[in-house]
């Protein structure tokens, strides 16, 4: 008798354990939700409240190193303060201000148009950072187009490198200016600049290097006031093509400074012409070497000298000035 209570109590005991085994469902006390959301009658979810407009945006990535396609998404880009490459392939402008915090690499796709233009806020629409480099090449063009008065397209405090791209920079409106380089500004590696400004702007200002590549400079002026492609603080131009047409009122190299430095070196060819000056040297300006060079000049006024006496020229390797037929 003994052993059949144990024989039973063991079969208890087993069939308590098979069901404690087994998947229980959890009743709601009601159909509802605390915020309202239906349950099913076994108290399944089968809806859920949207999350706010603000959570699901903070929930967004952008990666930064990946197509460009908007203002915004070049922003967060530049922005980033991870190095990275970031590509444009579909043109648009940049008019909010941008500062570029890290070594970044900027590929235009070819028949793409990405255009810093009129700025909104700050003072200048692009800046590069102490210390940083943006990187432009591709097939695209870099278009620098300010009609903000008192202000830059770009401002470049650390370095800018143009290599195998195309930099285009055509100011309008009133006292603008292109691309200001108070740190370094390169076009480099068969690229293409062209500075086409109108009224009294400056295209680029600053410290600018041309090397391997092709440069037009030609300025329309319909004022008194000066309109003037590049004011250098240093300019040199190595192995490299550069024609200058520039209207009345215009000159595409101006020099104002005692320690400016123009060198011309490596084969480089500059062509000046047009009514404008070609290089304009004011008042206690700064130098000129042309070495193994040609400065070409088609007008009397493609070497413009207010007082020949303050500059220094220097002649290397057989370097010429050279005048064309007619010219005085």
């Amino acid at each position: 008798m003994k052993q059949t209570w144990k024989q039973i109590g063991s079969m208890l005991l087993a069939l308590c354990m098979v069901l404690t085994m087994l998947p229980m469902t959890a009743f709601a006390e009601t159909n509802t939700t605390d915020s309202d959301t239906p349950l099913g009658n076994i108290g399944e979810i089968i809806a859920f409240a949207a999350l706010d407009t603000d959570v699901a945006a903070q929930s967004e990535e952008v990666d930064p190193a990946g197509d460009i396609t908007t203002a915004e998404q070049l922003k967060i880009a530049l922005e980033s303060e991870t190095d990275s490459t970031v590509t444009v392939s579909e043109s648009f402008t940049l008019n909010d201000a941008v500062e570029v915090k890290a070594d970044h690499a900027l590929i235009i796709d070819n028949g793409v148009t990405l255009t810093i233009g009129n700025l909104l806020s700050s003072d200048a629409t692009l800046t590069v950072s102490d210390k940083k480099t943006l990187t432009v090449s591709g097939g695209g063009t870099l278009e620098v187009s300010n009609t903000t008065a008192s202000s830059s397209g770009v401002q470049v405090w650390g370095s800018m490198i143009v290599s195998g791209g195309n930099l285009t920079v055509k100011n309008s409106g009133k006292n603008t200016t292109g691309v200001f380089a108070f740190g370094s500004l390169s076009i480099e590696n068969s690229s293409v600049l062209s500075v086409a400004n109108t009224g009294t702007n400056t295209g680029i200002l600053g410290n600018v290097t041309i090397q391997d590549s092709l440069a037009t400079i030609s300025n329309t002026n319909g004022s008194s006031s000066e309109c003037v492609g590049i004011y250098p603080y240093a300019l040199a131009i190595d192995n490299s093509t550069v024609i200058m047409s520039n209207d009345e009122n215009s000159a595409g190299v101006l020099i104002r400074s005692t320690d400016v430095p123009v060198l011309l070196k490596n084969n480089t060819h500059v062509i000046a012409a047009g009514e404008g000056a070609g290089i304009y040297f004011g008042i206690n300006s700064g130098s000129l070497t042309v070495d193994g060079s040609i400065l070409e000049l088609h007008s009397g006024n493609g070497l413009d000298l207010s007082a020949p006496d303050d500059v220094s020229f220097t002649g290397l390797n057989s370097g010429t000035v050279k005048l064309a037929q007619g010219v005085q």
